[in-house]
């Protein structure tokens, strides 16, 4: 049984779709656990003083980010915060070397899961063992998934799923 033109097209498009999909969902693990571990293992602590909130956007997937501006050190800068500050309060910043002018919230001694889940996102460290775990699971069964789909590619498309 051959299947119509446009459920083919369906299935071509949900096959390239989860092709492109799975690396671009490694590479978000990778490039944010990365940058975590650089502030853990790297960050030097810079203290900065919260002038003033700009602005405050929000949005249903990304939630909300306050964008504040900072006295660090000395040098006037406006930067971008997944948590809400208190102006007037002085927090404390880690800046790696190679990255100048880039800061996260963390201090000397946080740890490589404080600052990942500081920093990525606003459900704390809930939210962040949440995602280190997604990422695990996807590290462990990915690459097996993704052999059975570049193997089964003909299985997949012309398969009648609805």
């Amino acid at each position: 049984m051959t299947l119509p033109l446009r459920k083919k097209i369906r299935n071509w498009f949900f096959y390239l779709l989860m092709m492109v999909g799975f690396p671009l969902l490694a590479w978000a693990g990778y490039t944010s656990i990365s940058e975590a571990y650089q502030y853990s293992s790297h960050g030097v602590e810079r203290s900065a003083l919260v002038m003033s909130l700009i602005d405050k956007t929000s949005s249903t997937r990304g939630g909300t980010s306050y964008y504040y501006e900072l006295n660090i050190e000395g040098s006037v800068v406006e930067r971008r915060f997944r948590k809400k500050l208190t102006v007037g309060n002085t927090v404390t910043l880690l800046e790696v070397r190679d990255r100048p002018g880039e800061f996260q919230i963390g201090r000397a001694d946080s740890s490589f899961f404080d600052i990942y889940s500081y920093n990525n996102g606003n459900g704390g460290r809930a939210v962040g063992g949440l995602i280190l775990s997604m990422f695990a699971f996807m590290t462990v069964v990915g690459p097996w998934v993704f052999y059975v789909f570049v193997t089964g590619w003909r299985a997949f498309v012309e398969s009648d799923h609805d």
